[in-house]
């Protein structure tokens, strides 16, 4: 298990599948930020506090307050009330696209993603024997791999996205959010919730509708229609 902290917790297990959700900078004002991180601090002081549960029992109370957290964030995302929307380009996505799938089955297995507006989903499956790491970095991110993975990702096509766009600057908010699957049950409900966001977002009617929605068949993932 990697354990690292930047402005969010990381718990990034061996051979796991994760749940990545990366936006572009300016999306996510900073007052919006301190008030759902914390409402989440508030909830962990009471629960750490409780003497009569478990550690797992603890854990699983805060599992359950990170995804009421992350659908806080998502529905302020989805609303793009805030910054910029360049995903909506289509060459700016084919960009981010392109460079999700060049590192299949080097840096990670890619599982599930789609392209909002404005920020990113991706799902993917780190394999331990398979996880490479870039043997010239020595960056912060150098012992991560699904951090250093993204810094790939993100630093490549925030470069190729502000040419399209003939701008300078920041592309990517510096920090992705992650969250692994703790069974099977739980990977199939992430991938259905990548799947459906362009539709839940009012983007489209259905999801095989959206172009920049990716489902890998391979995995048998059987998505809700």
């Amino acid at each position: 298990m990697i354990r690292y902290r930047r402005f969010l917790p990381h718990l990034q297990p061996f051979n796991a599948t994760f749940f990545v959700t990366f936006r572009l900078t300016g999306t996510l004002p900073e007052s919006v930020v301190l008030t759902i991180k914390a409402e989440y601090e508030a909830a962990k002081k009471v629960i750490d506090g409780h003497t009569i549960w478990t550690y797992a029992e603890k854990q699983e109370q805060l599992t359950r307050i990170q995804k009421i957290q992350l659908k806080r964030y998502e529905a302020v995302l989805d609303s793009c009330q805030y910054g910029h929307r360049w995903l909506q380009d289509k060459a700016v996505a084919e960009v981010v696209a392109d460079h999700l799938h060049k590192h299949d089955n080097e840096k990670y297995q890619l599982v599930a993603y789609s392209i909002m507006p404005n920020h990113v989903h991706a799902i993917v499956r780190l394999d331990d024997e398979k996880t490479t790491f870039s043997p010239t970095h020595q960056g912060k991110t150098q012992n991560y791999p699904l951090a250093d993975a993204f810094r790939l990702v993100k630093g490549a096509s925030a470069k190729e996205a502000n040419t399209i766009l003939n701008r300078t600057g920041s592309f990517w908010h510096h920090e992705s959010f992650d969250h692994f699957a703790r069974s099977e049950a739980e990977t199939q409900r992430m991938v259905a919730y990548v799947l459906h966001n362009p539709a839940k977002a009012g983007l489209c009617e259905h999801w095989h509708e959206w172009p920049f929605t990716y489902v890998n068949e391979a995995y048998g993932i059987a998505v809700t229609t």
